[in-house]
């Protein structure tokens, strides 16, 4: 099924229903709308750099389809978990507002341009989204800390499949990349 939507606005209040982010200020899900926000401009954007929208011209509406609510769904309790344990290592609200904002955003942006990411790789990628270049032994530890433990060999099979990702139109992109350094990082599509 598919929800249409006039506005972007309304779009990013149906978003919001989906949510199911358990904070009580909202922060989180402020952060996860202005994230999904940011990822859509772009890739409308992007759309019309390729000429793919006549005239230059934004067509239809805006739209939430049903395999998209798994992916908002997993964005919540991943934000949520996120915030938690970034929460208590000291880390103050405004810092993981940035960090939930950038997950968003990057897991949106790969969603929407055909990465259909499984729960693990989503896990490893949004865990490198929010915190940034790391070790596996990091990205281990981050899962952990998450709720969502790894073995060393699933981690670093989920890394390999990030790194040479399948995309729904049969491209292959990498959504994370291993830096000189033996870091991995996420990477925007």
């Amino acid at each position: 099924m598919l929800t249409k939507y006039a506005t972007q606005e309304e779009f990013l209040r149906g978003v919001s229903l989906v949510l199911d982010a358990e904070d009580r200020d909202g922060a989180l899900r402020e952060a996860l709308l202005s994230g999904i926000a940011s990822a859509d401009d772009d890739v409308r954007a992007s759309a019309q750099d390729y000429g793919s929208l006549a005239l230059n011209l934004k067509v239809g509406s805006w739209v939430i389809r049903d395999d998209d609510l798994p992916i908002i769904q997993a964005l919540s309790s991943l934000a949520a978990a996120i915030a938690a344990s970034l929460g208590t290592a000291g880390i103050a609200l405004p810092s993981v507002v940035v960090a939930v904002t950038g997950l968003a955003d990057l897991c949106w942006r790969a969603w929407r341009k055909g990465a259909r990411l499984s729960e693990p790789q989503l896990a490893v990628y949004g865990c490198l989204a929010a915190r940034g270049p790391m070790s596996a032994e990091a990205v281990a530890k981050c899962l952990a800390e998450d709720g969502r433990p790894m073995s060393s060999e699933a981690l670093d099979g989920t890394l390999r499949t990030l790194g040479a990702f399948d995309m729904s139109d049969g491209r292959v992109v990498a959504l994370v990349k291993r830096e000189d350094d033996g870091t991995w990082k996420a990477m925007k599509v």
